[in-house]
């Protein structure tokens, strides 16, 4: 997070804007009250607009949070049991959702493992 805070203007070759520190702090926090020891590691994606994309894509599944500003946060995954159009939710401070999606996401990725061994 700290290289998101630390982009400058324009990082993207246009008007790209650093991640503010108060949108990262929040999205930190937010990673650790919902990560799992042990389970899959996200993609942390800096946006255009000083926001944080925070994503998983894996065979099981995928899950994409969008932290646009503290206690604002869109959350979609798509995995077999959603369908292509996925599941949307908007999370303010309660995470207990995404915190389903991930255990969710990691069981269906220990199960194909076990599987394919």
């Amino acid at each position: 997070m700290q290289d998101l805070i630390r982009l400058p203007v324009g990082w993207d070759g246009y008007r790209g804007q650093p991640v503010s520190f108060e949108t990262a702090s929040f999205a930190l926090r937010m990673l650790e009250s919902i990560l799992p020891s042990g389970g899959p590691g996200p993609q942390v994606i800096p946006g255009v607009a000083g926001d944080v994309q925070i994503e998983w894509h894996t065979e099981a599944g995928d899950i994409e949070l969008h932290v646009r500003r503290p206690n604002s946060v869109h959350a979609w995954r798509e995995t077999a049991a959603t369908g292509v159009d996925g599941e949307e939710v908007e999370l303010t401070f309660d995470f207990r959702p995404i915190v389903l999606w991930i255990k969710q996401l990691s069981e269906a990725i220990a199960n194909a493992d076990a599987a394919a061994a």
